[in-house]
């Protein structure tokens, strides 16, 4: 970041790049349910699926970061494999869990 020194033209006023973080993902709805036609086992392959694309991504993201936001990517990236989380989740679903609810227990609950 730049710094100017000096009195503004327009007080109260700046000019900058802002950057805005997207808004937060909503929580599936308590007692979600898998789809009837969709098995446990199969839901379960497509939450490990989606978890392996989302650590990739993160991953390929932290190769062009630096400093923090690198740091922060890469832990995040380590998050979206967690065995013990997507195991938790694994069980959920096998209980009739819908794959989005059961990651966010699992998830709620090392939390």
């Amino acid at each position: 970041m730049q710094t100017f020194p000096g009195v503004g033209v327009s007080p109260g006023r700046i000019i900058g790049t802002v950057r805005q973080m997207p808004k937060p993902i909503s929580e599936p709805p308590a007692g979600e349910q898998l789809a009837g036609d969709t098995s446990a086992e199969e839901a379960t392959a497509g939450l490990k699926a989606a978890a392996a694309a989302v650590h990739d991504e993160l991953k390929t993201r932290a190769e062009t970061a630096s400093g923090d936001g690198k740091a922060v990517l890469e832990a995040t990236a380590l998050m979206a494999k967690d065995t013990m989380l997507l195991k938790n989740a694994a069980k959920l679903i096998g209980r009739g869990t819908s794959a989005q609810r059961a990651i966010w227990e699992a998830g709620a609950s090392v939390s």
